[in-house]
């Protein structure tokens, strides 16, 4: 792979997301983050929504992996996506892929496959997390709000390198991203995240 002068922070981005925890971690970090979609709900959905009808060669987790590893390394074309992904034998069998999608692949994917099915899985995901955050220890309710739906709404700068994020200019010697976030006051859970720059042009 070229590093021009465009995709360097892309192609450190990329390891970190193919990256492991530690020298004990059996899985890299996207693995990690992967793992956490209940593999119960991948099956219904996509046998709801016939997923897998017209993309037998790309299947459902396939077009998953591929759509969050773009999210997560910062890729800006299927093109990036795929030399990413493609990185080693290894990198491919620990996300349980048995190739890199190529290009056309992906694009064809992204055509025929209906959006829906992605909608669906957030909002399953949204469902189960709800679920299982509802009753975490500590928790009281407040009477004066009993029964009402309440919105926690704040955000926080979260330093990072800037040798890895060159964009996320900050301070002289660190990077940061600003991110504000919207959560259940009863799950703990964000339903909107959003991530910006702390500084502008």
């Amino acid at each position: 792979m070229l590093l021009t002068k465009n995709n360097k922070s892309n192609f450190s981005n990329s390891l970190i997301v193919s990256a492991k925890i530690n020298k004990k971690s059996e899985k890299p970090i996207f693995k990690e983050i992967i793992d956490i979609i209940p593999s119960n709900i991948l099956k219904k959905l996509t046998t709801q929504f016939k997923s897998n009808k017209n993309c037998q060669t790309y299947m459902l987790y396939d077009q998953l992996c591929s759509m969050m590893y773009g999210q997560l390394a910062n890729c800006h074309s299927l093109r990036e996506i795929a030399i990413g992904i493609d990185q080693s034998p290894e990198f491919l069998s620990d996300i349980g892929l048995a190739q890199s999608p190529a290009k056309s692949t992906m694009s064809d994917g992204n055509k025929k496959r209906n959006y829906q099915v992605f909608e669906a899985i957030y909002h399953k995901l949204l469902q189960h997390f709800s679920t299982v955050f509802r009753h975490r220890e500590g928790y009281k309710v407040i009477e004066e709000i009993k029964g009402k739906s309440i919105k926690i709404i704040d955000a926080t700068i979260m330093t990072v390198s800037l040798s890895l994020f060159s964009w996320a200019e900050y301070r002289t010697a660190k990077g940061g991203v600003k991110v504000h976030a919207s959560l259940d006051e009863r799950y703990m859970v964000p339903d909107i995240i959003l991530v910006l720059r702390t500084k502008y042009e």
